[in-house]
């Protein structure tokens, strides 16, 4: 497989419903929580240490206080280190866009559902990482890059009840 095949694959694919625990770790620290990916433009990530941030088309609420939230206008899924990205992989920061730092470079390891491939920096090719990528979920399960790294522990086929109901305050066609 090469990676041109794993990328188109992986950017066609249209999942929703899911929700996946993660671990990211990076120059600040170890930061746990979930992220759940509705549709294409509904998702939110939901931190351990109580952070919350939702965005759909109706626009975004993080959490500013115990049961208080801040409006604003829609956040894009493709922000820079946002993991629910990893159940959207098209919106992930790895393709080479202009506003990407990472491209993807051969070779492609697959083994049973899963794929591997080398990343190189944008600028400076010298800088490596890595992306595996979940052929059956179409989901990155682990992006690892110089002074960061983000994997998925668990995916699950589900939204929970009070995850829908914060995610219709930000999509009420839902």
């Amino acid at each position: 497989m090469e990676p041109i095949e794993v990328a188109g694959y992986l950017l066609g694919q249209r999942t929703k419903g899911y929700t996946a625990h993660y671990v990211h770790h990076d120059e600040r620290g170890r930061r746990t929580g979930r992220i759940v990916l509705w549709d294409r433009r509904t998702w939110l990530l939901a931190e351990d240490d109580g952070y919350v941030m939702f965005s759909g088309p109706e626009g975004s609420e993080i959490r500013v206080g115990k049961g208080r939230y801040q409006r604003g206008p829609a956040i894009p899924l493709g922000l820079t280190d946002n993991p629910a990205a990893f159940l959207r992989p098209r919106h992930a920061p790895i393709w080479g866009r202009p506003q990407h730092d990472w491209r993807l470079a051969g070779p492609v390891q697959v083994e049973g559902n899963t794929a591997t491939l080398r990343l190189v920096h944008a600028s400076d090719p010298t800088l490596e990482g890595s992306v595996t990528a979940d052929l059956e979920y179409c989901a990155i399960l682990d992006l690892q890059v110089p002074g960061r790294r983000t994997t998925l522990t668990c995916i699950e086929h589900t939204v929970s009840a009070a995850d829908q109901r914060l995610l219709q305050r930000v999509d009420p066609g839902r």
